[in-house]
């Protein structure tokens, strides 16, 4: 975990549906923040057919890509390495698996796109599609035919941009219906993108993702004929959080952290009543406590200027881990615990101060603040892992 200053960050939401009444869907989409945080590579690969065989040729697809050693390599030679690995099919002598890369870079906003054999990605500013220089790159692979082209763009990207990637779910929908009997097509579904952005400027990408999905389904008469998935990455100003938790090794650092504090830009959290007592006695800032909690299990969340809010400790983070270990089990969405997970998810870096002092009940006792920075540590590696978080951690 080290520290990154990122001026630009890619909300990035991928939509899926299944081909016709298959249980899984042959399309896989991958996401990983690279290089110390400072990079997000998204992979969106196609399977051959649909169903498990198409998922499982996709899923070899993406994970091979995602997990690539990129210290080592750049992109393009990753992507003609996949192309030499893809197995091929020995009746059609095609690859069993398509796949779109795209790879932004944080610091300088440069993005990457490099695709074989899906439907071209867009790339919209203002609202409009950019005219990208697309650059050919042909090889040939044994066992192929003919050979087998790359296709790879660079752009600058800005705040505001929306790039878009697709299976050829979403341009084949609709295919032989009186409608769209050659297919809705790439060139229709950029009108319809241009058309959807100028009217829903502030859009989040997973509304624009969802409605390009809805519409390739409603083409296909609400049965679709292949697997449909629709990729949308917004760039914008990167979202931070800052998470404190115990006390300082000695008082005298109290004013550090007290700065560390007051200079953050984004959401700022502390975790633990005594570090909350600390400050507020050293800058005089009174702490005011609600009147009851939306947690039975937890107790109310204070209050003091400089801080969004805080949080009881250890029970609160435990709580916090397992929520976010455990989603999809949890339906609370009020509370200590949950108002730190809410803004986790609002958040794209998450900066964690951790104060080295120890407890005062001797050696004897359980070490408290020991325990919550170990807890700590775990909830930074899940969001790291589980979640695409960008995680900064730092001692006082």
């Amino acid at each position: 975990m080290t520290q990154t200053k990122n001026r630009f960050y890619p909300d990035i939401a991928c939509k899926q549906q299944n081909c016709g009444r298959e249980r899984i869907c042959g399309d896989t989409f991958m996401l990983r923040r690279i290089q110390n945080g400072t990079g997000t590579l998204g992979v969106l690969s196609d399977g051959m057919g649909h169903g498990v065989k198409a998922n499982i040729l996709s899923t070899l697809t993406a994970s091979i890509i995602i997990n690539f050693d990129y210290a080592h390599s750049d992109i393009r030679s990753l992507a003609e390495l996949i192309l030499k690995s893809l197995p091929v099919c020995s009746v059609r002598k095609i690859s069993y698996s398509t796949f779109s890369i795209f790879y932004f870079d944080h610091n300088s906003g440069n993005g990457t796109i490099i695709e074989f054999d899906n439907p071209r990605s867009f790339v919209f500013r203002n609202g409009h599609s950019l005219d990208l220089e697309w650059e050919n790159f042909e090889m040939m692979v044994e066992g192929r035919p003919r050979p087998q082209v790359i296709v790879t763009a660079k752009v600058q990207l800005q705040e505001g941009d929306r790039v878009v990637s697709m299976s050829d779910g979403v341009t084949q929908s609709g295919l032989g219906s009186d409608k769209y009997p050659f297919g809705w097509g790439h060139k229709r579904v950029g009108e319809y993108l241009e058309a959807l952005l100028a009217s829903n400027i502030g859009a989040s990408s997973t509304y624009v993702a969802t409605k390009v999905l809805g519409e390739a389904i409603r083409n296909d008469g609400y049965l679709t004929k292949d697997d449909v998935s629709c990729v949308v990455a917004t760039i914008r100003t990167t979202r931070r959080l800052l998470l404190c938790s115990c006390p300082p090794a000695s008082d005298d650092k109290i004013d550090d952290l007290t700065e560390m504090i007051d200079d953050f830009d984004g959401e700022r959290v502390i975790c633990g009543y005594h570090l909350a007592r600390a400050i507020s006695r050293h800058t005089g800032r009174n702490i005011r406590k609600e009147s009851y909690s939306e947690d039975s299990d937890l107790q109310p969340i204070w209050h003091m200027k400089g801080v969004d809010f805080i949080t009881e400790s250890l029970v609160t983070l435990n709580k916090v881990y397992d929520m976010l270990a455990n989603r999809e089990y949890y339906t609370i969405n009020r509370g200590a615990a949950a108002e730190i997970c809410n803004a986790i998810d609002r958040s794209d870096e998450i900066d964690i101060i951790l104060g080295t002092s120890r407890s005062s009940g001797g050696v004897y006792m359980v070490d408290e603040y020991e325990l919550r920075r170990k807890v700590m540590r775990h909830i930074a590696q899940l969001l790291e892992k589980k979640y695409n978080k960008s995680v900064i951690m730092k001692y006082i």
